[in-house]
């Protein structure tokens, strides 16, 4: 994959899904997705299953190992970022639970 493809993919804002407890979900999806006049990407990372088709120029573009190994490890890193922030809420979110005063006249 050449690096201009690279930088369109590393470009994308990257979308979340939630599976599992209704009370605290964490992600467990990361999705991209860019479908413009020249570039089509969707690419996925679910469960440690990595899907992706990429396509430039109405021709679609082979990926070989190295361009899987750095899709993956690229939406891992999103992932576990995601990860971490939602942790982070939910802390501050259960803290502030915790730390609720009421005065009662």
């Amino acid at each position: 994959m050449k690096q201009n493809i690279k930088d369109i993919i590393t470009e994308i804002t990257p979308s979340y899904e939630s599976f599992g407890s209704f009370h605290h979900p964490m992600p467990n999806e990361v999705n991209l997705m860019l479908d413009d006049k020249v570039t089509y990407v969707d690419i996925s990372l679910k469960d440690n299953v990595l899907e992706a088709e990429v396509s430039h120029k109405e021709e679609e573009i082979l990926l070989d190992e190295s361009d899987l190994d750095f899709l993956y490890k690229y939406l891992e890193e999103l992932l576990a970022s995601e990860i971490l922030l939602t942790q982070m809420y939910y802390d501050e979110e259960s803290y502030n639970d915790n730390n609720r005063y009421y005065y009662i006249k």
